[in-house]
């Protein structure tokens, strides 16, 4: 659990290395476990998106 949100962290800090700090955390790290810990699908995801806040929880609760 913990781990798996942590990788989900600190590959959001990747996104936000391209997007800015216009990209909330929540939302980067939501699109990285959606995207399967692909940084590039996560970006896709966000742009078609358009970067509105993903609900973490819900995502979340998929895997617990």
């Amino acid at each position: 659990g913990l781990i798996f949100f942590s990788q989900a962290v600190i590959l959001s800090g990747q996104l936000h290395s391209i997007l800015g700090e216009s990209l909330h955390e929540p939302t980067a790290v939501a699109a990285i476990i959606q995207s399967n810990f692909d940084t590039e699908r996560a970006l896709d995801h966000i742009f078609s998106q358009g970067m509105k806040y993903l609900d973490i929880q819900t995502l979340l609760s998929i895997y617990y």
